[in-house]
């Protein structure tokens, strides 16, 4: 089926449209590669829908749809599974229309980190405590070594 994907977070056939093509290949580099979970990972999920969100605490919350985002166990103190990387594919250009997307969708996830994807490169970002500043770098690093870099985080906040 040229015009379809099997994608193994949802079980089943989808369109492969341009968009989908690069998170399924994301999905499976993360997983192959990078030792990312995928019974951790959430598709094209509305933002009242995230387990960590509570909607009666903050009832206006945008009609929007996460591309992928990965959570983690035990990460922070109040949630058994929290947001570790939000991650927007595009099928374009990275660019700034794109970064204000995703800082956007994270006000309301507090995700540790940020990243968009298209067909050639991954930018990851995130905040550093104290300085109110994005950091930026190319790529991901592995399911562990970000986990490890969110636990510092989430300490120093």
């Amino acid at each position: 089926m040229p015009d379809r994907l099997f994608c193994y977070i949802r079980k089943r056939w989808i369109k492969a449209s341009p968009e989908e093509k690069i998170r399924q290949s994301l999905i499976n580099y993360l997983k192959e590669n990078l030792d990312y979970p995928l019974n951790q990972m959430i598709i094209e999920k509305g933002l009242e829908c995230l387990p960590h969100l509570d909607p009666t605490l903050t009832p206006h919350f945008p009609i929007r749809r996460i591309d992928l985002l990965i959570l983690a166990k035990d990460l922070h103190p109040h949630h058994p599974f929290y947001p570790l990387i939000l991650i927007e594919c595009k099928a374009t250009h990275i660019n700034e229309k794109a970064m204000r997307q995703v800082l956007g969708y994270n006000h309301f996830l507090k995700s540790c980190f940020i990243a968009l994807a298209n067909q050639h490169e991954v930018q990851l970002g995130w905040i550093e405590p104290g300085q109110n500043l994005l950091i930026s770098k190319k790529g991901i690093p592995s399911y562990p070594l970000l986990l490890e870099h969110a636990k510092k985080l989430i300490n120093l906040l």
